[in-house]
């Protein structure tokens, strides 16, 4: 996903949004995938309609915070 933002993004994202992602890279501050993963899994789940077709970041607190709530930190599979 990482090398798509970094090849793609400056395309199709808004130009301050794909240097973000770009500098996380670049800085060595990117997440572990289970954070976002987590974030994706209650979008899947429970996205309310009005939000398709939006640009929404992963950490927005109407996704985030509902997310962990539900899902919790332990995301490892066991």
């Amino acid at each position: 996903m990482q090398d798509l933002l970094r090849t793609e993004g400056p395309e199709k994202m808004p130009p301050g949004e794909a240097a973000y992602y770009i500098d996380l890279k670049k800085n060595g501050q990117l997440e572990a995938p289970e954070v976002p993963a987590r974030s994706i899994a209650w979008l899947a789940l429970y996205a309310p309609r009005r939000w398709s077709g939006r640009y929404m970041n992963y950490d927005d607190p109407p996704i985030s915070e509902p997310a962990l709530s539900l899902f919790g930190n332990e995301l490892g599979g066991n």
